[in-house]
């Protein structure tokens, strides 16, 4: 079970950071299309709740794993740019 929910927090993971270089490649362009950055930041929020859920899932299951706490904190500080919770992430 732990090794499932793990492979669908990367999965889940890898498909947020496609979405986050799709969502500042629109940003970027000369005329970016504001409807579609707003769908693509509801989908954003939402697999980050989704990733968030698992990693408390796979905390709960073996909360000595570093390999899950420093992946979600790796996650934390390098996608979505919240260092200060991946510190707690990586102090628990």
């Amino acid at each position: 079970m732990f090794q499932q929910i793990l492979a669908e927090m990367q999965e889940s993971m890898q498909e947020s950071l496609k979405l986050f270089i799709g969502f500042w490649k629109e940003l970027q362009d000369e005329s970016p299309n504001f409807q579609y950055l707003g769908n693509m930041s509801h989908e954003i929020t939402s697999i980050a709740g989704k990733i968030r859920a698992s990693y408390k899932q796979l905390v709960v299951i073996n909360p000595t794993n570093i390999y899950c706490r420093m992946l979600y904190a790796l996650y934390l500080k390098k996608i979505i740019k919240d260092e200060f919770e991946a510190f707690d992430v990586y102090e628990e």
